[in-house]
C-alpha cells in the first residue's frame, strides 16, 4: 500500500472513530483506531484519540502508556507532557507528575496555569521553597492571580517569613476578599509571631542603648 493510500485509509479511520466518540462508543472507537496503528504505528493523531478514549473509559494507566508512546515519537510536545503530568497527579503519583510538569514548563515556560499546578503539587509535598519559586513565576505572568498570592502567603508562613506571608495575603484579599475566611487561623498566628518578634527587637534595642 502506498503512503498516499495509507494516509487516506487512516483519514477514514479517524472519521469513523470520531463518529463513535460522538456517540460515546469509546470501546468501538479504540478498536477502529487500532486498525490505523497497524498501518502507521507512529501516527500521533490516532494515538491522541486513543488516549482521549482511554480517559473517557476511566482507564488512566492505558492513557499514560499512550502518552508515553506519543512522547517517544515527539518528546517536545509540552501539551502531552502536561496531560501526562495531570494524569499522574490525579493518581496521586506526585513524583512522576511533578517531573512531567517540569518538563512541560521547560518547553512552554509562559504557561501560568501549569506553574500554579506545579506549585500546588510542591505544596502537597511540603516543598515550600520550590513552591515559592514556582509561584513567583506565576505572579510575574499573572500578577492578579488571587490564588497565586494566597498560596505564596501560605508557603512563606511555613517558611517562617511572616512579614512576607502577611504582605502576600493582603494582596490576595484585595483581589478576592472571600479568601480572608480561609486564612483566619494562620493569619492570626502569623500576626502574633510577627508582633512577638518586633517586641523582642524593641527590647534588644533598649538593652543595647
Amino acid at each position: 500500500m502506498t503512503e498516499t493510500l495509507i494516509q487516506d485509509s487512516i483519514s477514514q479511520i479517524l472519521l469513523q472513530a470520531s463518529k463513535y466518540m460522538d456517540r460515546c462508543e469509546f470501546d468501538r472507537a479504540i478498536e477502529k483506531l487500532k486498525q490505523g496503528l497497524t498501518m502507521d504505528p507512529q501516527n500521533i493523531a490516532v494515538l491522541e484519540r486513543i488516549a482521549i478514549c482511554n480517559l473517557e473509559l476511566k482507564q488512566p494507566q492505558e492513557a499514560l502508556e499512550t502518552f508515553d508512546t506519543i512522547l517517544s515519537i515527539n518528546p517536545d510536545s509540552w501539551i502531552v507532557w502536561a496531560d501526562k503530568a495531570f494524569m499522574h497527579l490525579l493518581l496521586k503519583e506526585d513524583e512522576p507528575g511533578m517531573e512531567a510538569l517540569e518538563r512541560s514548563l521547560e518547553l512552554n515556560p509562559r504557561n501560568g496555569r501549569d506553574w500554579l499546578l506545579l506549585a500546588s503539587a510542591y505544596i502537597q509535598n511540603e516543598m515550600w521553597e520550590d513552591a515559592c519559586d514556582a509561584l513567583e513565576i506565576v505572579l510575574q505572568l499573572e500578577p492578579n492571580s488571587s490564588m497565586a498570592w494566597y498560596n505564596y502567603a501560605v508557603c512563606n508562613f511555613f517558611l517562617e517569613d511572616n512579614e512576607r506571608a502577611l504582605m502576600a495575603a493582603e494582596k490576595a484579599f484585595a483581589i478576592d476578599p472571600l479568601l480572608q475566611e480561609l486564612a483566619q487561623d494562620w493569619i492570626e498566628m502569623a500576626r502574633m509571631e510577627l508582633e512577638e518578634y518586633d517586641d523582642e527587637i524593641f527590647l534588644i534595642d533598649i538593652l543595647a542603648s
